[in-house]
């Protein structure tokens, strides 16, 4: 790397967990851990991700070590989800320790067109006489009004 660039830090030990999606059936997570909630997991080594689908648990995986992302893959499009990252107790309670945010995923048809009646869209007809409210703007109105809202004011 050439002198003076700085490198990007691996991690930034804040706690963060943040799930986005990727495709129709696919959500990404990835999360970051502060020192403290890192000695927490340590004591008790399984470090767990939980992925909700409306509030419904619907997997739950033990973490490799050093994990810092997962893919789930095969959810189903057209759906909310979120996940929770944290640990279970001797005894098998869950205790999340960080809540991601919730994604929607897209469903996998195409969005309906809306009928050509419905984006039709009106012109005015230009070659059409003007009103008496229309008439009363001439071209050196308008330049004033520019030239005002420009900064500077043109000699008359």
């Amino acid at each position: 790397m050439p002198t003076g660039e700085a490198e990007l830090p691996a991690v930034y030990h804040e706690n963060v967990l943040c799930l986005m999606v990727q495709e129709p059936t696919v959500v990404f997570a990835y999360w970051d851990l502060s020192f403290g909630h890192i000695q927490a997991v340590r004591e008790h080594k399984d470090l767990l991700l939980c992925l909700y689908k409306s509030n419904q648990l619907i997997h739950k995986i033990n973490l490799p070590p050093f994990t810092n992302n997962w893919y789930f893959r095969n959810v189903e499009p057209g759906s909310e989800y979120f996940c929770e990252l944290g640990f279970r107790d001797a005894g098998g309670t869950f205790f999340p320790l960080l809540r991601s945010n919730r994604v929607n995923t897209p469903g996998l048809a195409p969005a309906e067109e809306e009928s050509a009646e419905a984006a039709r869209v009106t012109v005015p007809d230009l070659a059409a006489p003007l009103s008496g409210q229309e008439k009363s703007y001439q071209v050196a109105d308008l330049f004033d009004a520019l030239a005002f809202y420009m900064g500077f004011q043109p000699d008359k």
